[in-house]
């Protein structure tokens, strides 16, 4: 297959099925109604120890309807899908999602967004590039990701896989308030997973590449060699006694615990009271010289967007300052549980950029951050790097008062900022090393062979300082200067 993102129907027909939806919905009686139509197609190809694993071609559409009965705060509502695009297939959802709704119990927060939350400007973000690629076209990047691996070093036995995705998709949201929106996407990447093996232990590790451009996706051979590098720097870990020191997580992990903070200051938390950070606002959640700030519209992020879910516009903010939370993450249903107003988050949230100050394990006191090589080494010296977060793994943090588990790296931890990495790792928006001062605690039995597989998951491209020397990897990547641990891709 290659037809290079072209779509089944043009934005404008994506348009009318949205109106006919809404002109359905009114004429059916429903005080208020969204849309949401969509199509996607795209090619994923996996490929273990050079033969073809799988090969997956996917064209899914779709229409989504949700409709209200009555007024806020008395409304019920009902939700219907189709993905059948015919005229009689649209009309019948709308009486069905019209139907469940006389059925629901009055929800006194469920409504269309308030009128003057809903985006008006829609920038050009560019987010879809399109990559015309031919299935054995995916399967010889596959195979030279692998490859590279392989050929590092013997003790690269076996393989998990090389996976190569182009992605696209496009949308259109439409309410009876008379907003609609919509634009095209595209979401390209490149995995590999391996697994070392000496003296009887074997160990896991894998990277990934996933960006909007197919020209920014890392090239193959470099990312092969990057994860084959990561998997056998795992090998030989050893024991280390009981000792207070800075503990370095690199970009993966990095991100989990930053996952951590937005899933606890989410309105869907907040409102069950299930979160710790309930009531927090205005309050010091982070050390001082903390600060993360929304910016949902960097061009070409996998996140970025003028409007979330519900069509209100997003915008960007300050999240934290100076440690002290200012805002939560809230959808418009959240918001109203909360007595709150929409951020724009619903469905996740806008690309987050944090800065700060870097942390000296001598002084115990607030640096600039640098990304200076001797300055950094000079300013984490004993540093332990956590290269998996797992409850399985190695040794426990408890000097911060957190339920998080690391291993730590068989290396000495100064670290350097590489800008001459491949420009597909620019795409990596994560935080790329956060430096904490934590007791680590080994534990009775050895570490286990795991490891955490970086996720695209995230909601919407997290990049990070924090006062513990994190240093952002927009635009570059991160790799420990030591001859134990590998260095990031520069090809």
């Amino acid at each position: 297959m290659k037809n290079g993102g072209r779509f089944g129907y043009t934005q404008a027909q994506l348009q009318q099925f949205a109106s006919d939806a809404l002109a359905h919905a009114k004429r059916l009686g429903a005080s208020a109604c969204e849309c949401d139509v969509s199509e996607g197609q795209g090619l994923s190809v996996t490929v273990r120890k050079g033969a073809v694993d799988t090969i997956e071609h996917n064209r899914d559409k779709g229409i989504g309807v949700s409709v209200y009965l009555g007024e806020r705060p008395g409304a019920h509502r009902g939700h219907a899908s189709t993905s059948d695009f015919s005229a009689a297939a649209l009309e019948q959802t709308v009486a069905a999602a019209l139907a469940i709704a006389r059925h629901t119990a009055v929800d006194d927060c469920a409504g269309l967004p308030e009128a003057e939350l809903l985006a008006r400007d829609m920038p050009d973000l560019d987010l879809y590039h399109p990559w015309a690629l031919a299935t054995e076209e995916a399967i010889g990047i596959a195979r030279r990701c692998e490859a590279a691996a392989f050929a590092l070093s013997p003790k690269i036995r076996n393989s998990e896989g090389a996976s190569v995705s182009a992605q696209h998709s496009q949308f259109v949201f439409a309410n009876s308030l008379g907003f609609m929106g919509g634009f095209p996407t595209s979401r390209h990447s490149l995995t590999l997973s391996v697994i070392a093996e000496d003296k009887g232990g074997m160990q896991r590790d894998d990277w990934y590449s996933a960006v909007r451009a197919p020209a920014q996706l890392a090239r193959a051979e470099a990312l092969g060699r990057y994860a084959g590098a990561r998997a056998l720097a795992r090998l030989g870990a050893r024991k280390i006694g009981t000792r207070q020191a800075p503990v370095l997580f690199e970009a993966p992990q990095a991100a989990m615990l930053l996952g951590s903070f937005v899933s606890a200051a989410s309105g869907g938390s907040l409102y069950r009271k299930t979160s710790f950070l309930a009531g927090s606002l205005g309050q010091q959640v982070f050390a001082r010289g903390v600060n993360i700030e929304e910016r949902p519209h960097e061009r070409k992020a996998l996140a970025s967007s003028p409007f979330d879910e519900e069509g209100v516009a997003t915008r960007a903010r300050s999240v934290v300052r100076d440690g002290v939370l200012q805002g939560y993450f809230l959808g418009c249903y959240s918001a109203r549980k909360l007595g709150m107003q929409s951020t724009g988050s619903a469905g996740g949230i806008g690309t987050d950029f944090a800065t700060g100050s870097s942390y000296s394990a001598a002084s115990r006191s607030p640096v600039p951050c640098t990304s200076k090589r001797a300055q950094a080494i000079s300013t984490i010296a004993q540093a332990i790097a956590a290269i998996a977060i797992q409850a399985t793994t190695g040794c426990s943090c408890s000097d911060s008062g957190t339920a998080m588990v690391v291993m730590p790296a068989a290396m000495q931890c100064p670290c350097r900022l590489d800008r001459r990495a491949a420009p597909g790792f620019a795409g990596y928006h994560t935080p790329a090393i956060v430096m904490l001062s934590t007791r680590i605690e080994p534990l009775r039995r050895e570490p286990r062979t795991t490891v955490s597989r970086p996720t695209a998951a995230m909601p919407r491209n997290m990049s990070l300082r924090l006062p513990a020397m994190v240093i952002s990897s927009t635009g570059c990547a991160i790799s420990p200067s030591s001859t134990q641990w590998p260095a990031a891709p520069r090809e």
